[in-house]
């Protein structure tokens, strides 16, 4: 050999640069889309959503996320990562993060079902309500 990749791996690697880029092609017109289509006023619309809970968080400490939307479905709901992304406009500058390992939690619920499954594992406990389905949880001591 003379230090050279085969001709079938170059075309390999070439094929899956296209393929990747033309994935994130469709979901960046898909997002245009969705922004023409008025999703830019729903999001700032949802943003509000959070408006009390913002108040009722501490300074200074990175704050978990529980929502009943899957925030990781980005190909096939494209709004569940707009949801999230709101939820931290919403909050700022509290740093929101896709984790519940955190002892402040911020809960989006859009069924009050989920939020009752989620009291009911006695988990947490809400020290804020914003009576739209946004409430403030802190871990439930042990």
């Amino acid at each position: 050999m003379t230090g050279k990749m085969p001709l079938r791996w170059r075309l390999g690697i070439g094929a899956a640069v296209v393929g990747a880029f033309g994935l994130l092609a469709v979901q960046a017109y898909n997002w245009l889309g969705e922004i023409r289509s008025g999703s830019a006023e729903r999001t700032a619309a949802y943003k509000s959503r959070f408006d009390g809970a913002r108040e009722a968080l501490p300074r200074g400490v990175r704050i978990g996320y529980l929502t009943d939307v899957p925030t990781d479905r980005v190909w096939s709901d494209s709004a569940a990562p707009l949801r999230f992304h709101s939820a931290q406009n919403g909050i700022a500058p509290a740093l929101l993060a896709n984790t519940t390992d955190t002892e402040w939690i911020l809960g989006n619920f859009h069924q009050r079902e989920s939020l009752d499954r989620v009291l009911a594992s006695n988990k947490y406990v809400v020290v804020h309500n914003a009576r739209n389905g946004v409430v403030v949880l802190r871990k439930a001591p042990p």
